[in-house]
């Protein structure tokens, strides 16, 4: 299994706050091919939300962190979810 990032605190409150600025809510989520494994999701309306908020991260190491990202559509909506970073612990599940 590939070794999973774990965003700083630091990195998880300004990813917070980006993810309000384009009213998306994080969730941890497991996508295809995960075989259950949870990882970092976040729940957006559209592509052009996942553009907005990669345009919005301004940090270097949190934007590395994310560059590995797939997506899956949600009916209404779409989540973009990265594998290699860890769900922050207090997230919802995707199935709740």
């Amino acid at each position: 299994m590939p070794t999973k990032i774990t965003l700083t605190d630091d990195q998880l409150e300004e990813l917070e706050g980006h993810v309000s600025d384009v009213d998306g809510k994080m969730y941890s989520y497991s996508g295809r091919a995960m075989y259950g494994r949870n990882c970092l999701g976040i729940e957006l309306e559209d592509m052009a939300d996942a553009f907005r908020l990669a345009l919005l991260i301004d940090n270097d190491d949190l934007a590395v962190a994310l560059s590995h990202v797939k997506f899956d559509s949600m009916g209404l909506g779409i989540i973009a979810y990265f594998p290699d970073v860890e769900a922050p612990e207090g997230l919802d599940d995707d199935d709740e």
